[in-house]
């Protein structure tokens, strides 16, 4: 009974102290957007420019091509090319589906798929965990388009910087397998879905791809005017947190070296998390492991990108 009230006491005061925390931060907001209007609405064009431009052409189609995939179960062909990657790594085949949307249309699309095989029951939590941790990242093209040619304005870096960060990803990929998972619970079931009539499970798709978009705009909006009032009250280095809070903001004013940003691209920055989250309705994601992987992948890609430096001098 003691044990009951100190932990419903310790559980309460925790309540409160996050209270505080959500009071203290809306008046900051409140406070600033009345006294810097400009930047408030600075980074919220921006924010709204980055999602309209580029993040619903990008993401919006392959959302709602990715949803009428699974649904009328027609990834069998990606799950035997991505096969011998989910064998080394124990997991179903079915989960090569959602390997391959982590490894080419970057997050959250990994999230989005993996969430929605483990709700037709065809692969486990655990399965769809194990992927989303380690393979949740930033898509080739924004590494080629925004990274190389944007930011570093260099062709030549492609390879570097690709060999860099897809090994530190596979890497990844096997401290969470083998160490964070390492004991396989195969909780998988073999459930009927009974198909729906093309027409209602495109708009059914559909409407499921503007609502994930939807989540992510609002996210990357918040977020940016977040990264502007950093920009402007933080006196030394500011870009640093920038990439810790929204990446793409942060990367435009960094020093444009790879071997430096490219640590930070792994963690995929606040604003990448709550947009995998934004997609999981379900409960499905475990949010401690999900950050738990992108620490790791990020401390893996400092120490990969810290030996190409001493190599380099």
């Amino acid at each position: 009974e003691m044990l009951r009230s100190l932990v419903g006491s310790e559980m309460c005061i925790r309540d409160r102290f996050r209270n505080i925390f959500h009071n203290v931060l809306i008046f900051i907001v409140l406070l600033l957007s009345l006294t810097n209007p400009d930047i408030m609405a600075k980074g919220a064009l921006d924010g709204l420019d980055l999602w309209y431009k580029a993040l619903i052409p990008a993401l919006f189609p392959f959302m709602i091509l990715s949803n009428v995939i699974i649904n009328l179960n027609l990834t069998e062909g990606v799950n035997m090319f991505m096969r011998p990657l989910t064998f080394i790594l124990k997991l179903k085949k079915e989960a090569g589906y959602g390997i391959f949307a982590g490894l080419f249309f970057g997050y959250p699309a990994c999230a989005a798929a993996c969430c929605n095989l483990v709700k037709k029951n065809t692969i486990s939590k655990e399965d769809a965990n194990i992927c989303i941790a380690s393979f949740n990242n930033v898509s080739p093209a924004f590494l080629s388009g925004f990274v190389c040619m944007e930011i570093l304005e260099n062709a030549n870096c492609f390879l570097p910087v690709f060999l860099i960060f897809y090994s530190c990803t596979l890497i990844t990929s096997f401290i969470i397998r083998y160490i964070i998972f390492q004991k396989y619970r195969d909780t998988y079931t073999s459930v009927s879905v009974p198909m729906p009539q093309k027409s209602a499970l495109i708009d059914k798709s559909i409407l499921s791809a503007l609502k994930n978009i939807g989540k992510l705009g609002g996210y990357i909006i918040v977020f940016s005017i977040l990264s502007h009032c950093i920009m402007s009250f933080i006196p030394f280095h500011p870009e640093i947190l920038c990439m810790l809070i929204e990446i793409t903001t942060g990367l435009t004013v960094s020093d444009r070296r790879y071997l430096t940003f490219l640590p930070f691209i792994s963690l995929g920055g606040v604003c990448g998390m709550f947009q995998t989250f934004s997609v999981d309705e379900n409960n499905i994601i475990d949010k401690k492991i999900y950050i738990l992987g992108k620490f790791i992948s990020a401390v893996i890609t400092m120490a990969v990108c810290g030996i190409v430096i001493l190599f380099q001098s």
